[in-house]
């Protein structure tokens, strides 16, 4: 009996600690089940602490009722804990109702002499209910941890082991063992337990960090990078633009059309349009570019150049992305048809290295170069503090908006821009 005390002591001691750290945790963000699991350890520790004091008694019939009303109310708080834990639907009120008429049958039978089969009765009952568990556990479609796995094992364990208590828990020679056997399982289930709502915890700190930091470099209605995320871009297109001896463009983007669908249809069309154009960029970027929302409909795009800089292969970006931009935008039964005027300064490796407010300010002058044009048109400009001019300044890239430009320079009458 000595032993059994004092693995009864530490048992407790150790559900004591268990159940300050699920308290610990409740404070955290966690999910349902947390507090169920923390009554039930409080409980089962207290359940040892009078078996401890009152073990002397013998097995009367009160002392019998007694260990099943708080044995019961202990495996319910797991089992119910451990299903809204790993996102199982339940009715709260069958699963209180169930075990509520069980005792009070167990109660009736065991008061009328019908001892064995109150007992029956009560091990089916808790070893039905753990097994449900394990099952749950087996049958969910979460990714499961190692500790998740375990309290499953543990759940179908405890469940055969309650379903001895019946046939062997009378005898004498057994009671010792099945009290350190169960005593056993109980620990390996609140340590399990308790596992799991940390990993939990750890995965969701995980999960709020990568949000927040994603949140701090991205727009979030476009999904984006925003203002913020721009000079590391920059800083990386640089040096791997000076290691490979690539070239590479800041284009500033205007789109023409937006204040116009935004006034008439209003900011959930504009909104639209912004996300459509977010993702047409995000497409046809993919692995050689990188845009940023600036604010509002101004949107800047970083994008490399394969093989040796030329005027035409930086049209050629230019254009694509223009025409990629000007598919229409089907809105239910509204069709948008938008543009965009874009600025494009190039950085040379092994000329000068212009910051990016160089690089910015530039294309930014050349998108509103290509506004006064009527829109609908690229402008062009060489690196910022180059000494040689390695594209015309001020390139109107779009040939038949350039042939107006020039008739609107020899006539000086207004343009039409298609």
């Amino acid at each position: 009996m000595q032993l059994i005390s004092f693995l009864m002591i530490v048992s407790s001691t150790s559900l004591i600690l268990i159940t300050v750290l699920l308290l610990i945790i409740r404070t955290m963000p966690s999910r349902q089940g947390v507090g169920w699991w923390t009554c039930a350890a409080s409980l089962q520790s207290f359940a040892y602490i009078l078996q401890m004091l009152f073990h002397d008694d013998g097995k009367t019939v009160s002392n019998m009722l007694i260990f099943y009303l708080l044995q019961t109310t202990v495996n319910h708080l797991l089992v119910i804990g451990t299903l809204l834990f790993i996102k199982q639907k339940l009715d709260l009120r069958l699963w209180l109702a169930v075990p509520t008429v069980m005792l009070a049958v167990t109660t009736a039978l065991s008061l009328s002499g019908q001892t064995f089969l109150g007992a029956l009765l009560f091990a089916v009952e808790n070893a039905s209910a753990f097994f449900m568990v394990a099952y749950a556990i087996y049958k969910t479609a979460e990714p499961i941890n190692k500790s998740t796995k375990m309290m499953g094992v543990f759940s179908f364990l405890v469940g055969v082991h309650w379903l001895d208590f019946p046939f062997l828990g009378h005898l004498e020679w057994f009671q010792a063992i099945g009290f350190i056997i169960g005593m056993t399982l109980a620990i390996g289930i609140f340590m399990s337990l308790s596992a799991m709502a940390l990993l939990q915890f750890r995965d969701h700190t995980q999960r709020s960090e990568k949000r927040a930091i994603y949140a701090a470099g991205h727009d979030p209605l476009t999904g984006l990078y925003n203002r913020s995320s721009l000079d590391g871009l920059f800083d990386d297109y640089v040096a791997e633009a000076d290691e490979k001896k690539l070239s590479f463009i800041v284009m500033y983007l205007d789109l023409d059309g937006f204040k116009a669908v935004n006034d008439q249809y209003g900011h959930k069309a504009g909104d639209m349009l912004l996300i459509t154009v977010a993702k047409r960029l995000e497409k046809w970027l993919g692995d050689k570019g990188d845009a940023i929302r600036i604010g509002g409909d101004e949107i800047i795009v970083l994008t490399r150049l394969r093989g040796a800089y030329s005027e035409e292969s930086a049209y050629k970006s230019a254009r694509l992305l223009l025409d990629m931009i000007e598919l229409p935008i089907v809105d239910g039964d509204n069709v948008h048809n938008i543009s965009s005027s874009i600025g494009g300064c190039s950085y040379l490796p092994g000329i000068i290295t212009p910051s990016l407010d160089d690089m910015i300010q530039c294309a930014d002058k050349q998108m509103y170069k290509a506004k006064q044009a009527g829109g609908h048109c690229i402008f062009f400009k060489e690196q910022p503090g180059a000494k040689r001019k390695l594209i015309k300044p001020d390139l109107l890239v779009i040939p038949k908006v350039a042939e107006k430009l020039q008739r609107k320079k020899r006539t000086k009458q207004p343009i039409e821009v298609v």
